[in-house]
């Protein structure tokens, strides 16, 4: 139930990718967290080595007065961070740990023309071990994925504070920032979110090894056992 890029499998030039919809409308401008960020945190330096200034409470304020995404089905009266929140949910569930400043963004219409909106999620590709060789992923597996699945930092948020979290601590603490009601949401959602369903989803992905179906369940398994402690 989060609002996302709609992305397709893809072929060109004979190799299998992806192809994504873009997310900005006609007469909007896309303005990436960074931008937005600046506005709040004094002598705000994208992509630093610290990443300071890239926390919760900042993204909080950051996002003050932006509507939730067009589409959104959700409580009414939600913010923008309460469905942002929904967001890292989703990283802490599939090990995203490539959320920097320039992985979120708004959607600002031209004057007169709409309100700003928190624009969908997008570029996941940093999940799920996607960089293991099933060399690697049969090893873990054999080993148990508990503490791999652990180690997934926030680590494109600041070093000093949210960026020591796990993915899943992060995730916790977003939700914990929301309404009652949008917090209690994506409670629902998790828990409406079972093995069944990723089964789904990744017995369609082509192409993809045994150890490499066997790794991505377990690791959604796992790690949606561990948000359903804490969330």
């Amino acid at each position: 139930g989060i609002p996302a890029a709609t992305v397709e499998m893809a072929i060109r030039d004979c190799r299998l990718g992806t192809i994504s919809l873009s997310l900005r409308p006609p007469s909007y401008e896309l303005q990436h967290g960074a931008v937005l960020l600046s506005r709040v945190v004094p002598d705000y330096a994208i992509k630093a080595t610290d990443r300071n200034g890239h926390t919760l409470a900042n993204i909080a304020q950051a996002l003050s007065g932006v509507r939730p995404p067009r589409g959104w089905v959700g409580p009414g009266g939600a913010t923008a961070f309460d469905v942002f929140a929904g967001y890292l949910v989703l990283d802490a569930l599939v090990a995203n740990q490539d959320r920097h400043e320039e992985n979120w963004a708004v959607l600002r219409p031209l004057p007169g023309q709409g309100e700003t909106t928190l624009a969908g999620s997008y570029d996941h590709s940093s999940s799920l071990g996607f960089n293991l060789q099933d060399q690697r992923r049969s090893k873990l597996l054999e080993v148990g994925l508990d503490q791999f699945a652990a180690r997934a930092r926030a680590q494109r948020f600041e070093r000093a504070t949210d960026g020591k979290l796990s993915l899943v601590d992060l995730a916790s603490r977003a939700v914990a920032r929301c309404s009652p009601a949008a917090a209690e949401h994506w409670r629902q959602a998790l828990a409406s979110c079972h093995r069944s369903v990723w089964q789904g989803i990744v017995g369609q992905v082509p192409g993809m090894s045994v150890p490499s179906r066997t790794f991505v369940t377990r690791l959604l398994e796992i790690n949606h056992g561990r948000l359903l402690d804490v969330v």
